[in-house]
């Protein structure tokens, strides 16, 4: 299922395809690729600005990132990666032949290395960076210590990096050199929550941060949440959305007026609708 919306909140389209979508990005030619799930299966395919599909590729991964250059990375199994272009085709196929699961992917466009997060499963409370290039080759691994499982991650010009986590349901920020020590890190939560998760971490236009998740008030009230942080992790603002019922995002972006959109979902008496908020630079929703 996917749909397109104006920039009121107002549906342009609405299609159903036959399987679960797990995560949409726009194209440099200003298509879109989405990963989806059907069973045990994943697959990767793109569709037009009217939401036809234009190809569909199978069994290749579900997290995934587009480079400005209109290449496509994929993560496939815990330590292989995938490379396509636009037409989806295969540009190339590795095994990284490391004991680390991997989490999360960033390109970084400015040098179009790939910078892909995981656990090391070997050591405990070890956290690795692997750096690849843009053939697929293992350039560096960069290993930190964290006690908290990690969600996301982006990286910065200067090669430093930021990840986000969970650890005993408070969600962490935390920034690291391009050496893996430890520059700055923040908790937001000051007793732990009933439940609380990370889903999604962005860099902002202002060289801040923001975090998008879901946030148990108690008796299971679930809401969307958003924390917005400065450039060194110190909170600005936290906003809760929804209606107590078991309201989650789990994909976030800033506009171009400096606000943010939150996508996810609304799962009332289990009917999982969509659930999408458009707040201001400060947080708040109309």
């Amino acid at each position: 299922f996917a749909m397109r919306l104006n920039k009121f909140g107002d549906t342009l389209w609405r299609r159903t395809y036959g399987f679960t979508c797990l995560q949409i990005e726009k194209c440099p030619d200003s298509n879109f690729i989405i990963s989806s799930l059907s069973g045990d299966e994943t697959s990767l395919f793109k569709i037009d600005l009217d939401g036809n599909i234009l190809w569909r590729k199978y069994n290749v991964g579900s997290v995934f990132k587009i480079s400005n250059d209109s290449f496509i990375y994929v993560l496939r199994d815990i330590n292989n990666v995938r490379k396509y272009n636009l037409n989806g085709d295969s540009i190339w196929n590795k095994n990284l032949g490391t004991s680390i699961t991997l989490k999360a992917i960033f390109v970084q466009n400015n040098d179009e290395i790939v910078l892909l997060a995981g656990i090391n499963d070997s050591t405990i409370n070890s956290q690795s960076i692997l750096k690849i290039n843009s053939k697929g080759d293992l350039t560096d691994t960069i290993n930190f210590t964290a006690t908290f499982n990690p969600r996301y991650l982006v990286c910065n010009l200067d090669n430093s990096f930021v990840v986000a986590g969970i650890i005993l349901y408070k969600v962490r920020l935390s920034k690291y050199d391009n050496n893996g020590s430890l520059l700055w890190a923040g908790v937001y939560d000051s007793i732990s929550p009933d439940y609380a998760d990370c889903n999604y971490l962005i860099k902002t236009n202002d060289e801040g941060y923001a975090i998008a998740g879901t946030y148990d008030t108690g008796n299971f009230n679930f809401l969307m949440r958003l924390i917005k942080t400065d450039s060194n992790g110190n909170e600005q603002f936290r906003k809760l959305y929804g209606f107590n019922d078991s309201d989650q995002a789990f994909c976030l972006r800033q506009t171009t007026d400096s606000g943010f959109v939150l996508i996810g979902i609304r799962d009332n008496f289990n009917l999982g609708d969509i659930y999408v908020v458009k707040t201001d630079k400060f947080g708040y929703a109309a």
